[in-house]
């Protein structure tokens, strides 16, 4: 005999993982800082472009984390089978970098069309380039 499972309703997915979610994420966050060595309480910490991409690296570590054990004992599912095949990935990743490169230079002109935002003298570093390209391709930043 085959028990049908109920499903769970969305506000009560939603309370069954937003907390887990702060609390996973918080803790990555924390661990951040301690391999970075600075206090999370510290108020005038402005991170360098490293430091942001390891604490969004952490942070996307922790969004993992509780997204794959929501996945496994809420959903009684694979974390693959939210899409993450490596099948296509070369096509795939190409045409997501593609697009996203598209959305976020027509909102940055038409921005600048609207003289919604001004542009300023820029000096662009090759590292903090690089380091961008990593947090806009892991979908982080």
């Amino acid at each position: 005999m085959n028990k049908i499972r109920k499903p769970i309703s969305g506000w009560l997915r939603v309370v069954l993982i937003i907390i887990p979610f702060f609390l996973f994420v918080g803790v990555s966050q924390m661990l951040a800082f301690l391999v970075l060595g600075f206090k999370p309480s510290d108020r005038n910490f402005v991170p360098t472009t490293v430091q942001s991409l390891v604490l969004e690296l952490f942070m996307f570590a922790g969004t993992f984390a509780v997204v794959g054990i929501f996945r496994r004992w809420i959903d009684k599912e694979s974390f693959r089978s939210l899409g993450f095949y490596l099948r296509n990935l070369k096509q795939e990743t190409f045409i997501g970098l593609l697009l996203g490169t598209l959305m976020i230079t027509t909102g940055f002109f038409l921005l600048l069309m609207l003289h919604e935002i001004n542009w300023v003298d820029t000096n662009p570093e090759v590292a903090n380039l690089f380091y961008s390209l990593v947090l806009f391709s892991c979908g982080i930043h």
